[in-house]
Order: C-alpha cells, then sequence, then structure tokens
C-alpha cells in the first residue's frame, strides 16, 4: 500500500487559498457525504452504524465537517478533535474511540489516510482526505505533488468529479441521487471485506498481544473485557487460552448479557470437548458460528398454566346428608 507524507505548509496553503463557504453550507455538505457514506455501504449490507458504533459515529461527523469545511482535506490531533466534540455537544471522547474510528474509516477505502509530516519525526497529527470530493485530483497534485501519471496508475479505480463549478453542497447531492438508484448487495455481513479488514488487523495484533490491556484497548463493550476476564481465570485448554484476547472481542461490540452468558456457556462446552480428546481445525471460527447460531436461536417459552377456576361451594356440599 503506497504511504503518503503530507506537509502542513502545503496543505494550510490549499487551504487558505480554496473556496469558503458559510457554516450553514457547510453543515449541509456534512449530511450530505455521511448520507453518501451510508448508501455505498448498504450497497455492501453494511450498517454505518455497526461499522462506527456509538461515540465512533460522532468522531466521524467532526472529521466529515472538517474535510467539507477545508474543501476535501483536513488535519488535526487527537486532543483538538476530542475537545472539538467536547465544545459542539458536550460529550467525551476516549483517545481509543478516535483511534477506532479512524482505522474504520481507512477501512471503508474512501479516505486517504496520514500523519502530517515534520522536520523530526511526524508529530502525531493525522491527516485525512476524502477521495469522492470533487478536489481530491487537485489535492493530490498541490498536496502530495503527484503528477498526473502517478494519479493515473495509483487511483485508476477512483472516479474524480470534474464538476469545479458547481457549489460543494450541489455536487455532493447529484452524487447521492445516482447512487441511490443502485440495487443493493444481498451479502452476509460476517463476509464482508471491510468489516474483515478491519477485523483481521486487530486480530492478528491480538494473537501477538494476548493480553487485557490489548482487548480493552478495542474493546468498545464491558462484556467484552468481562469475557476475556471469565476465559483468564479457567483453567482452560492451551488452545484456547492462546486465542483468548481475540475469543473477547468476537462476541462483539454489541454484546449484552444474554449473549454474555451464551458465551460463556460455549467456551465451557468447546473446554470439555478439547479436554475430552476433541480436536477444533480453527478454535476462533468454530466460537464464532457456535455464538452466532446460539444468539439466533430462540429458546422455548415456559407455558404458565392458568389459574385454576374457584370450585363452587355447592359442589362440595354432602346431598346424602340430611
Amino acid at each position: 500500500m503506497t504511504t503518503y507524507t503530507a506537509n502542513n505548509q502545503r496543505i494550510q496553503f490549499f487551504i487558505n487559498c480554496s473556496t469558503k463557504y458559510s457554516a450553514k453550507e457547510i453543515k449541509e455538505a456534512k449530511i450530505q457525504r455521511l448520507k453518501q457514506l451510508e448508501d455505498d455501504l448498504g450497497r455492501q449490507n453494511i450498517l454505518l452504524n455497526e461499522l462506527f458504533p456509538s461515540k465512533q459515529y460522532l468522531v466521524l461527523e467532526q472529521i466529515i465537517y472538517w474535510i467539507n469545511k477545508n474543501n476535501g482535506i483536513c488535519k488535526f490531533g487527537t486532543d483538538k478533535l476530542i475537545q472539538s466534540i467536547h465544545d459542539n455537544i458536550d460529550v467525551s471522547v476516549s483517545v481509543r474511540t478516535v483511534r477506532n474510528a479512524i482505522k474504520a474509516l481507512k477501512a471503508t477505502n474512501q479516505f486517504i489516510v496520514t500523519r502530517l509530516q515534520s522536520n523530526r519525526c511526524n508529530n502525531g497529527k493525522y491527516v485525512i482526505v476524502d477521495m469522492k470530493h470533487a478536489n481530491f485530483k487537485e489535492i493530490l497534485k498541490e498536496v502530495f505533488l503527484l503528477s498526473e501519471e502517478k494519479i493515473a496508475h495509483q487511483f485508476a479505480h477512483q472516479k474524480t468529479e470534474k464538476n469545479d463549478d458547481k457549489p460543494l453542497v450541489q455536487q455532493q447531492s447529484t452524487d447521492i441521487n445516482q447512487s441511490s438508484n443502485l440495487t443493493n448487495f444481498k451479502t452476509s455481513n460476517i463476509n464482508n471485506n471491510i468489516y474483515k479488514a478491519v477485523q483481521q488487523e486487530i486480530e492478528e495484533d491480538a494473537l501477538k498481544n494476548n493480553t487485557r490491556e490489548y482487548v480493552s484497548k478495542f474493546a468498545v463493550n464491558d462484556y467484552q473485557l468481562k469475557f476475556y476476564d471469565l476465559i483468564d481465570m479457567m483453567p482452560f485448554p492451551i488452545q484456547i487460552m492462546d486465542k483468548k484476547s481475540v475469543l473477547a472481542l468476537r462476541i462483539g461490540s454489541d454484546a449484552t448479557a444474554k449473549t454474555f452468558v451464551k458465551a460463556k456457556d460455549l467456551i465451557m462446552h468447546m473446554a470439555l470437548r478439547i479436554k475430552e480428546g476433541y480436536t477444533y481445525d480453527n478454535v476462533v471460527a468454530a466460537f464464532t458460528k457456535g455464538l452466532h447460531n446460539a444468539v439466533q436461536y430462540k429458546s422455548v417459552k415456559t407455558l404458565i398454566a392458568p389459574k385454576s377456576k374457584a370450585v363452587p361451594v355447592f359442589a362440595h356440599y354432602n346431598w346424602l346428608k340430611s
């Protein structure tokens, strides 16, 4: 994958010399770009609020706003982003939430995510470019100093917009109207490439860093940490213990108490089978499939017998007694 470096002065020059829009226009453009992203993901049967759950969506909103404010590019530090969200809507987000949101943003393949170049090293600031923005090609030339040939070679799949004379909001609205008529694919979320890209990168690291700290870094649900603690305290076979961090993350960011109980029962069952001599080709895959089936399975409801009716007093009267 190509690595890009962006110089702060070039970015600032591009931003300063770009067309300025009102706050209302920028807000409208942000809404339309989020809708476009939602539609694009929807055609792959991905829900936007699943890829950017909870506070990660707030991070996405802020980044999209800055991108449209600066005509296709933005640069920021994590602290600045966190402070902006807090100032605007009085909500606190963590560094981990920002990191996970940017990882998901990168996985959509609609944005270039890189770091700001400095004389000594990168200074921790992110640089993000919208590949679907009308100014994308211009940004590649002026900020990243790419030639026409390099742009054509590296972004042959990317159709850059050419309606430079249209207002920002109008350009994005046209894109949305064109994309909204496409048919959604009926593919499974489990096999989706974007989910796999995010998940695979995290889980490969998790196998190397099989610790609670690593799970805490990426977990967005308390039940994921609780499940790690459960496995960690149990005398499970080595096949399970070696993958406890991945298993903990696999119960999902939307895990509930019900999910946790089913995951606990499943991992106990798998541990017993391994001790009895059964061999799983892939413990993580078997657990994931088993948990999915367990959550989908509807338990049989217990029938409650109707209350018996009160027996009339005359039914107990001894008619033989005079």
